[in-house]
């Protein structure tokens, strides 16, 4: 059973990643934003056919998606997430490209009484709002929220370029050591 999905943690995306180590921006951490997190996979599921038949197929990952559903979005995580720009007296959306981000999470949940904590960190992401609704109360209050969906780009982690990886994640015993973990990444 799930119990908690929390610890929104991201840093700007500065350099690395061919190779090389990556290298992040100031780090943040917002508790009590996420509502919900979805990744998907993309693969290549392509099929080899020779003399009538199957002989080879490709069913390797080429990308990853991460969506996040948060209770709110400030005005920081607008600007650093999908580069809205704050002037003196607004938040514009223009036209400019959405920066790249390390993002991460914590995922806790309880098996047999058992409790586990999993922190999961995106090297490399570019997001973008999703949908947005703005609807009014009517007979009874309704809870709205604001949703980044993101796409997650391969860094290399050693110089053959053979290896690569969209999304790293630890299992810990404890939150804290979840939490260390993502701070780390982030260079928190």
């Amino acid at each position: 059973m799930v119990i908690k999905v929390k610890g929104l943690t991201w840093a700007p995306y500065t350099s690395g990643g061919n190779g090389q180590a990556v290298v992040y921006g100031t780090g943040h951490a917002e508790t009590d934003l996420i509502v919900r997190v979805d990744q998907s996979e993309d693969r290549s599921d392509v099929d080899f056919y020779a003399d009538d038949h199957r002989i080879d197929r490709d069913n390797s990952v080429s990308g990853s998606n991460v969506s996040i559903e948060a209770a709110k979005l400030t005005d920081t995580m607008l600007e650093e997430l999908v580069g809205m720009k704050k002037t003196t007296t607004s938040l514009q959306m223009t036209s400019a490209e959405a920066p790249y981000v390390g993002v991460g999470f914590i995922y806790g949940s309880i098996h047999c009484g058992v409790k586990s904590f999993k922190a999961y960190w995106y090297p490399k992401v570019q997001f973008s709002l999703g949908q947005r609704s703005f609807n009014t109360k009517g007979e009874t209050t309704a809870f709205q929220t604001m949703s980044l969906e993101g796409a997650a780009v391969a860094v290399t982690v050693d110089d053959s370029g053979d290896d690569f990886f969209f999304e790293e994640s630890l299992a810990l015993e404890t939150e804290a050591a979840a939490r260390t973990w993502l701070d780390g990444k982030a260079g928190l």
